[in-house]
């Protein structure tokens, strides 16, 4: 590690991975939100808050944290990425897409059924200039754990 930067994130979720390009960093919080208290209630510590939107900070490897830009989007879930990089201005992210997450209750106490969430590799692209967000479904078949090849690594 030869810098660090601390920043605070629009809530408290499982962020089970971050993205490292050449001269990005990637944070997504998406709402599958983390809490202690919800246990000592008794449910869920993991929850699925879809009114809290998913937003994606990316940091410039090099910058600070009052560089980062935000974009902000629809709620979606992904355990599992495939990779990052950058291109003409712009950052790729490949991932294992769902429209909720799986495994975890929403407020009312309900688990989505897999079958009608399973995920799919879709592709997200960042234009940094515009600071905008699009998305492309890369393959439709349901899947998880995506590889590369790294030969190309």
């Amino acid at each position: 590690v030869i810098k660090a930067e601390k920043f605070d994130g629009p809530f408290s979720c499982l962020m089970h991975d971050f993205f490292i390009t050449k001269n990005h960093a990637l944070f997504l919080f998406l709402p599958l939100t983390f809490n202690y208290e919800r246990i000592q209630q008794g449910q869920s510590m993991l929850m699925w808050e879809p009114d809290l939107g998913a937003h994606i900070a990316i940091i410039p490897r090099h910058g600070n944290a009052k560089d980062i830009i935000w974009i902000n989007t629809d709620s979606f879930h992904a355990y599992h990425y495939m990779n990052a990089y950058e291109e003409n201005n712009k950052i790729m992210l490949d991932a294992m897409k769902s429209p909720q997450a799986n495994l975890f209750p929403d407020k009312s106490g309900k688990i989505p059924s897999l079958r009608e969430n399973y995920p799919r590799l879709t592709r997200f692209t960042f234009d940094l200039q515009q600071k905008k967000l699009s998305e492309i479904q890369l393959d439709a078949t349901p899947s998880e754990f995506p590889r590369f090849d790294e030969r190309f690594t």
